[in-house]
């Protein structure tokens, strides 16, 4: 069953009845006309693509959580019901700051890199008819700025009673690449240590 609209208002359920009909019995769902994408289905439509992706072992849900997340980000701010179409380098100045308010560089860059490919999936897919303007300063952070707060954060460092505690709490093959990285029993004096623990990815703390 499908719903063309309310009973008081029949006119304007048999205009969309005759707008979706051939695709509803062609067993498709309709397209949005372009002008007409609101950002909600906009995130619908793409979660929907990506997640038919983590389905076929094509996308991690890693992945997937931060297409989300950045989606989530961009209806919560400029409101679900604000159609693409009228997107413009404004409202996009606005997502920026408050992304760098929410977050540090790197994750900045790649909010930034999810909200460019689910605009990019719209043209593709054909739901809108014309490119999304970001404008110039909705830009993922310069590489001196990933640098900076890089040198910011400073060394991150384990004491070997800590790294005893993760590798007490750790699971293979993690254990045993935190264990070949403590020092002896016999050194009480060992200093702090750099540490790979990071995720089957490859992200680490430290180096």
């Amino acid at each position: 069953m499908h719903y063309f609209g309310p009973w008081n208002d029949p006119d304007a359920a048999l205009s969309k009845y005759n707008a979706e009909k051939i695709d509803r019995h062609a067993g498709r769902t309709p397209r949005p006309e372009p002008d007409a994408l609101t950002l909600k289905d906009l995130a619908n439509a793409f979660l929907n693509a990506k997640r038919e992706l983590v389905h076929t072992g094509e996308l991690s849900p890693r992945t997937w959580d931060g297409y989300k997340s950045a989606c989530d980000f961009l209806v919560k701010h400029l409101g679900k019901r604000r159609l693409v179409a009228d997107l413009g380098p404004d409202d996009f100045t606005i997502v920026r700051s408050k992304l760098a308010q929410r977050y540090g560089p790197h994750e900045l860059g790649t909010a930034n890199q999810c909200i460019r490919c689910a605009c990019k999936y719209a043209l593709d897919e054909g739901l809108i008819d014309r490119p999304v303007r970001y404008g110039p300063r909705f830009k993922r952070p310069s590489k001196k700025a990933l640098r900076l707060h890089k040198a910011k954060q400073g060394p991150k460092l384990f004491t070997a009673e800590e790294i005893r505690r993760l590798i007490d709490a750790a699971s293979q093959p993690l254990k045993a690449m935190l264990h070949n990285r403590l020092p002896s029993t016999e050194d009480q004096h060992s200093p702090p240590l750099r540490v790979v623990a990071g995720n089957h990815r490859g992200d680490s703390r430290g180096a």
